[in-house]
């Protein structure tokens, strides 16, 4: 079957909704769909944090108090507020930085790097889904570093909990031995903000040992 057969058959969706966070208290979810070659917002909706999401975003440390229907009330300040071009520009531009992880991702070596053979159909799903936002939208002027996937992460928890319940002195030593030579770039330094970030993303509970906390922060 050729490609073009092939995308006749499963045709890559023309419309997607991307959450990003308004506030600490309220998420957008901002629509997108391909409107002739151009990228563009059909909708967007302003909504309080659902009780499962305020437990893993970003803000979890703040303890923000949610109401029983499980949001926070939209109020006429809020909404005078929010920025509308900036809440689509970060929407366009997750799904870029979210591409440039699924595309590096699907380059590594499955046979040699078994990171690489779970985290493929995340990949294969994130170009299947955004992948269009990407390739029909400018590049974000300032990329930056892309978010690491929280699959990756929780690998990396895994290796952490089992280094510290051996009683080694700096677990994370054990995520850069682990993981060298299967991520690329893997080092010392990079194997501690790994594992800062999976301790923010609330991966990771065990505590650093006495001394090493301050080693393991970006």
């Amino acid at each position: 079957m050729d490609d073009s057969a092939r995308t006749t058959k499963n045709p890559r969706p023309q419309r997607r909704s991307i959450t990003v966070n308004v506030e600490p208290t309220h998420l957008a979810d901002v629509e997108l769909a391909l409107v002739g070659d151009r990228v563009q917002c059909v909708s967007l909706r302003i909504r309080g944090y659902a009780l499962d999401e305020q437990e893993q975003s970003d803000y979890r440390h703040l303890d923000l108090p949610l109401r029983e229907s499980g949001g926070r009330e939209i109020t006429a300040s809020l909404v005078r507020r929010v920025r509308v071009g900036a809440l689509i520009k970060k929407a366009i531009d997750r799904t870029f930085l979210d591409n440039v992880w699924a595309d590096a991702i699907l380059r590594w070596d499955e046979e040699s790097n078994p990171v690489a053979a779970s985290l493929r159909p995340w990949a294969r799903r994130t170009q299947d889904e955004v992948g269009w936002i990407a390739e029909t939208s400018p590049p974000p002027t300032k990329v930056g570093r892309p978010p690491i996937p929280d699959e990756m992460l929780m690998e990396v928890a895994a290796i952490y909990s089992e280094a510290h319940l051996e009683g080694r002195h700096d677990p994370s030593q054990a995520v850069s031995q682990r993981l060298s030579g299967r991520v690329p770039g893997m080092s010392p330094t990079k194997a501690r903000n790994w594992v800062y970030q999976a301790r923010k993303r609330g991966f990771l509970k065990v505590e650093p040992r006495r001394g090493r906390r301050k080693t393991e922060e970006p």
